[in-house]
């Protein structure tokens, strides 16, 4: 069986985590949270996984970097690879990866497919553009891409005022924090840029986070007939990087609308600066759209 990757791209703090766990549990898949960040995240500073060990002690993420190989002596040069897919490559032209790292890449998911029982592989990295190499050089025809947008002014409460810390080998370090404006900016870039994986993609699902929490098994059933259906195996889920709520036993949990905490000036700010992105992607703020197009 060859191997099929589920690439979930928009911006942080939109639920990437807890959707791709429950996709796959229903897909029978395995959900290995933000690949991108592997080498740095996984391999040198050891970010705990959902499994509750490092990487290097768990079950999938130790014979996967044995096997690769990636030890800390390649980190650096495969940072260096990577740096081929940052979203400007994406929004000005298309990224041009090194041969090597294409290689490297496709080592990497044909390994995650092998040792993790040849289940779906449930990525959720986001960058547009390490999305868009995945799908037009790693896998072409084989990457089913799905476009998760949450409602701007609750990611930007999620990166201004919600902190959390995160367990890795060196000790706990605390999330990223940003204000409205640079979140704004942001979020609007990204989802412009993954917009475009729909000329690459092996099919495009666009789902609104606000739409999934009230429906959640009806977009999972809509997302599983567009990506192939269910294996009939067990999900599983091996994440270092990715909402720190996944070391938790109730893991993360799906949450709904809280705009108690930005001012009014904030989300007129983060309505002004999305408009481009959201009349691009035919929408509007708080607008319901189909969960797969």
């Amino acid at each position: 069986m060859r191997e099929r990757v589920i690439f979930i791209t928009g911006y942080a703090r939109s639920g990437s985590t807890v959707l791709g766990d429950l996709l796959a549990r229903k897909l029978g898949g395995i959900h290995v949270g933000e690949v991108f960040y592997l080498p740095d995240r996984g391999a040198r500073d050891q970010w705990l996984c959902s499994c509750g060990q490092y990487p290097r002690s768990c079950q999938i993420w130790r014979k996967v970097l044995d096997d690769l190989p990636l030890g800390l002596d390649d980190v650096d040069e495969w940072l260096r690879d990577r740096a081929a897919c940052r979203t400007r490559y994406l929004l000005w032209g298309l990224p041009a990866p090194s041969r090597r790292f294409v290689r490297r890449l496709r080592r990497l998911y044909s390994l995650l497919h092998e040792h993790g029982g040849c289940r779906p592989i449930v990525d959720s990295s986001k960058y547009p553009a390490y999305g868009y190499v995945l799908a037009s050089q790693v896998f072409p025809g084989r990457v089913h891409v799905l476009h998760l947008i949450r409602d701007l002014p609750q990611v930007a409460l999620s990166q201004k005022y919600r902190v959390k810390t995160i367990p890795t080998a060196q000790g706990e370090i605390l999330m990223e924090r940003a204000g409205v404006l640079r979140t704004s900016l942001h979020w609007s870039v990204l989802n412009y840029c993954a917009a475009k994986l729909t000329r690459v993609a092996a099919t495009y699902t666009l789902l609104r986070y606000e739409e999934f929490v009230q429906e959640p098994e009806q977009c999972l059933k809509s997302i599983c007939a567009r990506v192939g259906g269910s294996g009939g195996k067990e999900g599983l889920s091996h994440v270092f990087s990715g909402n720190p709520g996944r070391l938790e036993a109730a893991g993360v949990v799906l949450q709904g609308q809280d705009k108690s905490r930005l001012g009014f000036w904030e989300k007129r700010v983060a309505n002004l600066v999305c408009k481009t992105t959201l009349r691009a992607l035919g929408q509007s703020m708080g607008s319901r759209t189909p969960c797969a197009r």
